[in-house]
């Protein structure tokens, strides 16, 4: 699922399976978040284990797919758009080569990188050597880049590798346990990343041994250096009843402009997960803890083992929040369970108001567990369609919440009905607190998620500097972003915080020279369809 820009709805895509409560068989639709309902889009061909990410215009690009299957057209070249302003899903192009499991990924230009994915669904039907970039200026045809020999050798067949726009431009790039940063638009490697083998050996991130991953927040206080940390994974000998790691593996990436490289301190550090997860999510909160929930105990990711078995079993139900700004050793701490199984395609995005939507579950019918409180199993007996909302501590401090009352009118643009930040420019806005005494301790953009098979491929913090702030009026001057690599061009949700409380988001939008596509989405196709989504 992926967060439209500009609304509180979330664009769904699914397997066909023929039972969905309202009994249609759409793979296609949108959640409203505020209404709690659902509503079906007709679409023609697979979008199953496409990739997805959000232009810098605020659409959702969907690349990839299934081949023909159960009424629906062949996918796997496709590239398409779901429109934010009519809703409906537009193929506009074909990909040189067909791709499934494939990772999408928003550059600062406003191009896209498509990488990775077979050429058929499944193991070892054929890994892609090549990637391609899909350009706005040049919507219907893709530009086509080499892999590295590296990430073509060490990975098992470059399924939806983990990528991260660092403050450089430069790609962050890791499948499995191999890791490079590259440049995108020429696949230059500039270094590859040391070695996690002395303190993970055998873990694998890759599917089916699916980790999940986030970058921690860009933000002023930490000269905006990246940090990223792998969350569980699976060994290398795993299969349904293997206990997955419980290893959360973080690493630091300094460049030096000097010297023109980058290095990576001590390494990998590791840090022990109250329980081990396999293919569990990773969201990334606006005060820069991250929820890690979903998965399994045991097993891998996938579906159909023998008799049509889950490859995962002992359903992980406890969400972990995991505080990066803890010393070591104290940075785990268990939440609230769930009831429901979240096992393959289940996914997890964060809401404007910065609770964490989950959804999802496949396979979702024949597994074990021994977990203690029991669990709600899917009414379907095959996939799950109930969406639960899961709301952090922090959530629930009420009186300490800044809500944004309105932002500076001068920044309106009536075009897109968004305010525009510049970047390196003052930003006003006006706020409210419960509190008289209480005040904006900092401020940060959230990029809209986009999620699938535990991975994010839009989910980003950049925090902003606080330049003034006046108590009495409660009149809050910020800072833009400094660099378009920092902060990507495109749409934004913006929290105030109160230590580690944030209140409801405002949408912003920072700009970009890529075209709008717009013209490629008429005529709009229609809608049909509504069904009611019972959330927790």
């Amino acid at each position: 699922m992926a967060l439209i820009p500009g609304t509180d709805k979330f664009f769904f895509m699914e397997r066909p399976s023929g039972r969905h409560p309202d009994r249609s068989n759409n793979i296609v639709g949108y959640y409203d978040y505020i209404t709690n309902r659902f509503t079906n889009v007709k679409y023609t061909d697979s979008v199953f284990c496409a990739g997805h990410t959000v232009t810098q215009d605020g659409h959702v690009l969907v690349v990839g797919g299934h081949i023909a299957k159960t009424g629906y057209g062949d996918g796997l070249k496709g590239v398409r758009i779901f429109s934010r302003k009519t809703l409906t899903l537009h193929r506009i192009a074909n990909m040189t080569f067909p791709r499934w499991y494939p990772t999408a990924t928003l550059l600062p230009s406003g191009m896209v990188t498509i990488m990775g994915g077979t050429v058929l669904p499944g193991s070892g039907t054929g890994k892609n050597s090549i990637y391609e970039i899909w350009d706005p200026a040049n919507p219907t045809s893709l530009i086509q880049r080499s892999q590295s020999a590296g990430l073509v050798a060490k990975t098992n067949d470059i399924y939806y590798p983990n990528t991260y726009v660092l403050p450089t431009g430069d790609l962050f790039v890791f499948c499995n346990d191999y890791g490079e940063i590259l440049d995108p638009m020429t696949g230059t490697v500039r270094t590859t990343l040391p070695s996690w083998s002395n303190i993970a050996k055998g873990v694998f991130t890759e599917y089916p041994f699916t980790g999940t991953s986030v970058m921690l927040p860009l933000t002023p206080q930490n000269s905006y250096t990246p940090e990223v940390v792998y969350f569980g994974g699976q060994f290398s000998y795993g299969w349904i009843n293997t206990t997955a790691s419980r290893l959360a593996l973080r690493i630091k990436v300094t460049y030096d402009p000097v010297a023109n490289n980058y290095t990576f301190g001590g390494g990998w550090s590791a840090e022990k997960m109250p329980l081990p997860r396999v293919m569990g999510d990773a969201v990334l909160l606006p005060n820069g803890k991250v929820v890690v929930l979903n998965g399994a105990v045991k097993g891998l990711a996938g579906d159909g083992a023998a008799g049509g078995l889950a490859k995962a079993n002992e359903p992980n139900l406890w969400p972990v929040l995991y505080d990066p700004y803890t010393p070591y050793g104290g940075r785990m701490r268990l939440m609230s369970r769930s009831r429901i199984p979240r096992l393959y395609h289940s996914t997890a995005a964060l809401t404007t108001d910065g609770s964490v939507l989950v959804a999802g579950c496949d396979r979702c019918d024949k597994y074990w567990w021994t977990t203690p409180g029991g669990i709600s199993k899917s009414p379907t007996s095959f996939a799950e369609y109930r969406i639960e909302v899961f709301r952090p501590p922090c959530w629930f401090n009420v009186t300490a919440k800044a809500q944004i009352e309105s932002l500076d009118p001068e920044t309106w643009d009536p075009e897109d009905k968004v305010n525009v930040m510049q970047y390196g420019q003052p930003f006003a806005l006006k706020y409210s607190m419960f509190f008289a005494t209480d005040s904006v301790t900092a401020a940060v953009l959230v990029s809209p998620g986009s999620a699938t098979h535990s991975t994010n491929m839009n989910q980003r913090v950049v925090g902003l500097e606080l330049l003034s702030q006046d108590i009495e009026s409660r009149r809050l001057v910020v800072k833009g972003p400094p660099t378009i690599n920092i902060a990507p061009p495109g749409w934004y949700m913006l929290f105030l915080l109160n230590g580690d409380v944030y209140g409801q988001s405002a949408w912003i939008r920072l700009p970009g020279n890529a075209p709008r596509v717009d013209s490629l989405l008429t005529p709009a196709t229609s809608t049909t369809g509504e069904m009611q989504v019972k959330s927790r």
